[in-house]
């Protein structure tokens, strides 16, 4: 993303969540990883600049971190700290490049560079559950998850502590809001009583109430803008 604002404004900005770590180069700040989470991320751009990032699948930056990934839920850690001292330099080449296809192949080459470890035998549980997550538009509870994933609340509990630092209630909730965000952005008129019940709410309140814990706003305040 490239910004270049008329001298004394700013552009407000509202990243949704989505649960999963992002690894952030430029934009302020030396590069790092943003952990996954609870709600959005409100920033302000201003004057000229650039922000390449990258964001990781469910479980994808467990094999390069080695650590539950909960231990950083909504915080930031540095590449450095995130890599044992290595991509001091990422930051210097990144805006040596000045070219999307180049941004592409740097970080390639990083990651590759990486040789992740191999110990995450009990994945493939949290890409299942993950994916359920994702492409069912039936799962909006944890005993629906279990049921179809087939393991008990406290084991999934902790294999997302691992690999994904968000709880399973957590990655549903965000999958419910990020449809929400999308239907906002349509510029088609929303029945937000509908909207609810398709996203699994009891009722609207419900899920006006759920938004503002993410965003600390009601849907009607949120400016598509700005996303």
């Amino acid at each position: 993303m490239t910004w270049d604002l008329p001298g004394g404004t700013e552009h407000p900005s509202l990243v949704v969540p989505s649960g999963c770590p992002n690894l952030i180069v430029g934009g302020g700040g030396p590069p790092r990883i943003t952990g996954g989470r609870h709600e959005v991320f409100h920033y302000s751009v201003k004057g000229r600049g650039l922000a390449v990032g990258v964001l990781f699948s469910v479980g994808g930056f467990f094999p390069y971190y080695g650590r539950p990934l909960s231990g950083f839920t909504d915080g930031v850690i540095t590449v450095e700290e995130a890599f044992s001292g290595r991509g001091t330099d990422l930051a210097e080449k990144i805006f040596a490049a000045k070219d999307l296809d180049l941004y592409s192949q740097i970080l390639d080459e990083f990651f590759l560079n990486e040789h992740p470890a191999a110990d995450y035998d009990d994945f493939p549980l949290v890409k299942e559950a993950s994916a359920q997550i994702v492409e069912r538009e039936d799962i909006h509870s944890i005993q629906q998850l279990v049921d179809h994933v087939g393991i008990n609340e406290r084991r999934l509990q902790r294999l997302f502590d691992k690999y994904v630092g968000v709880s399973p209630k957590m990655l549903i909730r965000t999958k419910r809001f990020q449809t929400a965000i999308k239907s906002m952005m349509t510029g088609v008129p929303i029945d937000w009583a509908d909207l609810a019940l398709r996203l699994g709410y009891f009722d609207q309140s419900h899920f006006i109430n759920d938004f503002k814990k993410i965003t600390g706003r009601s849907p009607g305040d949120i400016k598509v803008a700005n996303i």
